[in-house]
């Protein structure tokens, strides 16, 4: 119905809306119709490459999403990437690639199944390797006419016959990553026949979003130059365990710290405990049974058990024996396997989800060379031995290092890791985790500022997206694109550093332990009413303030100094926790 309401009105005489053009800058549009202007963000770009007729009217104000300043159109969303010059400030989500990732994947699904170029398919279209299919002659006018792969990106699919979402109409349809392009035969010969289906209104319908963004804006100067609409709540707040990282020692004279810290744990009114289990440690040689050094890992476990309190057991560090010739990989799959099932068994029952490894993306986790095809096959030993010991179990991919550096021998971004490892195999990775892990720092920064469009004034540490909390949201983003976005996410390291300890994270200089509390009861406050993708989320770090003591690198983080005094983060998170039990039973 709104495709022949909007041929109507197209072929009926002038356009409804107005223009509004002080300036450059300013020009604009209003559309009563649904009550938005077209943003001066997004103004010129929407004219220069189809406007109304491309990308249907806007049904939201400029808002902030998934990291971006965005505007919902009824066929498109607009992002504004305010890091980038020219043309490609202005970017479509890929709505096409989004709606079709799991008929991308089914072999049996054959107008989505990657081919090669045919002549005879491809007579008067235009084949693109890329993504191995062919522009459709019947479409590849419009898609050159209105900006082509900048525009649209490339096909995902070959044109076939598709019912339409709105009438239910058996249309031939073409998807690209950024649009799904329909032929309508009774509008054949006009400017009508090729219409791009309403991807903006359907990924609208899917998404919580703030209720302002969607509330109609009036014809004025005032509303037409609002600034965006920052990052704000969406909908009802949504639980998140909270839970720490903990030191712990295994030596007989440490009963004493271990108590003092699991009861220092429990008694925060949060429920979870992360522990890491050194491959290394547990087993220095090969063949030697686990169960040799099991206990103090044991008595840490029970120790959480006795106080309520879940736990998460990280496992990392593999030993010099387990080391391969290939580079590639962190340690020898098999042997990890063979490990991680005598380790579960021996504890199952008593731990509550598995994680296997620790930030990948970084060389000091790898066997010298970092590759998310490497990692594969660790994941797929790992999972196997979890689930065959103990199937209640939870695996949980290993939190990977937020940066945006690109050296195989130094980091990798980890945004860019975890896209090329769902990639791998037609998405096989997936398969092997229950929960994705995420590590999401803010250095000094405010967790309400982000990168690029809100950055922090501090004097350093705010120039990357990796020095912001937020940064979370990209790891969100490419779930969602690999077409995960039910899968449960921990961040299972977070946290701002009170002292200058090591250059590295400098930026605790600023911070002080009133700045360390505020920041982090935000975080919650920001995973609660906008990340309802977020389960649980564990501080970085409980005790490092004794474990490692005064001037270790990590103290800063420590919500106990190292003659075991609380921090006021930890005072804080004790009351935050406490109020949320109360409301939720």
């Amino acid at each position: 119905m709104m495709i022949c309401v909007l041929a109507a009105l197209l072929l009926a005489g002038p356009l409804l809306y107005a223009p509004r053009a002080t300036s450059a800058e300013e020009a604009s549009v209003y559309t009563p119709e649904t009550g938005f202007w077209v943003d001066p963000l997004f103004h010129d770009y929407w004219e220069r490459n189809g406007g109304l007729m491309t990308f249907g009217y806007p049904i939201s104000r400029v808002f902030y999403q998934d990291g971006l300043h965005l505007q919902y159109f009824e066929r498109a969303i607009f992002e504004h990437h305010e890091n980038q010059t020219g043309d490609w400030k202005v970017m479509l989500v890929r709505l096409g690639a989004l709606n079709t990732t799991e008929r991308r994947q089914d072999v049996t699904d054959t107008p989505f199944v990657y081919r090669t170029a045919d002549p005879a398919l491809d007579e008067g279209g235009l084949y693109f390797s890329e993504t191995g299919h062919a522009l459709s002659a019947t479409f590849r006018d419009y898609w050159e006419r209105h900006g082509g792969v900048q525009t649209f990106g490339y096909p995902l699919s070959d044109e076939f016959l598709e019912p339409s979402i709105e009438d239910g109409v058996l249309r031939p349809v073409q998807y690209f990553e950024r649009a799904r392009f329909e032929w309508h035969d009774e509008f054949a010969g006009s400017v009508f026949e090729v219409l791009l289906g309403h991807l903006g209104r359907e990924a609208l319908t899917k998404r919580e979003v703030p209720p302002l963004a969607l509330t109609p804006q009036t014809e004025t100067d005032t509303e037409r130059d609002a600034p965006p609409l920052g990052p704000r709540p969406t909908g009802q707040s949504t639980p998140v365990g909270c839970g720490f990282n903990l030191a712990f020692y295994g030596h007989d004279d440490s009963e004493n710290f271990n108590e003092f810290y699991v009861d220092a744990a429990a008694e925060s009114g949060c429920e979870w405990l992360r522990l890491q289990f050194t491959w290394r440690d547990m087993q220095p040689n090969k063949g030697q049974p686990v169960s040799w050094t099991i206990w103090p890992y044991l008595r840490v476990v029970e120790m959480a058990e006795e106080r309520g309190l879940k736990v998460l057991v990280n496992i990392a560090h593999p030993p010099d024996w387990a080391r391969t010739t290939n580079k590639r990989l962190p340690a020898e799959p098999e042997a990890f396997g063979a490990f991680t099932g005598e380790l579960v068994t021996l504890l199952a029952g008593k731990v509550d989800a598995w994680q296997l490894w620790n930030e990948p993306n970084l060389i000091g986790e790898t066997n010298g060379f970092i590759d998310p095809a490497g990692f594969l096959p660790l994941l797929r030993a790992g999972h196997a031995a979890v689930k065959a010991a103990d199937p209640d179990a939870l695996v949980v991919f290993p939190g990977l290092a937020p940066n945006s550096i690109m050296r195989t021998d130094l980091a990798i971004s980890d945004a860019w890791y975890l896209e090329a490892l769902l990639a791998i195999n037609n998405g096989e990775a997936a398969n092997y985790f229950d929960v994705l892990a995420i590590h999401a720092y803010g250095a000094g920064n405010h967790p309400d500022t982000y990168w690029p469009g809100n950055l922090a004034g501090n004097p350093g540490w705010t120039e990357a997206p990796e020095f912001y909390f937020r940064h979370a949201e990209q790891l969100r983003k490419v779930m969602v694109a690999a077409g995960l976005s039910e899968r449960p996410i921990w961040i299972t390291e977070m946290g701002w550093p009170v002292g200058n300890y090591q250059e590295t994270w400098g930026y605790g200089e600023w911070i002080t332990q009133t700045m360390q509390a505020t920041y982090t009861a935000r975080a919650f406050a920001i995973m609660r009413t906008e990340w309802h993708w977020v389960e649980n989320a564990f501080i970085w770090h409980l005790n490092f303030g004794e474990a490692g003591g005064p001037d270790n690198w990590y103290t800063g983080f420590s919500l106990f100094s190292h003659d075991r005094q609380p921090t006021r983060a930890y005072d804080t998170i004790s009351r935050m926790s406490k109020t949320w039990q109360s409301v939720t039973e």
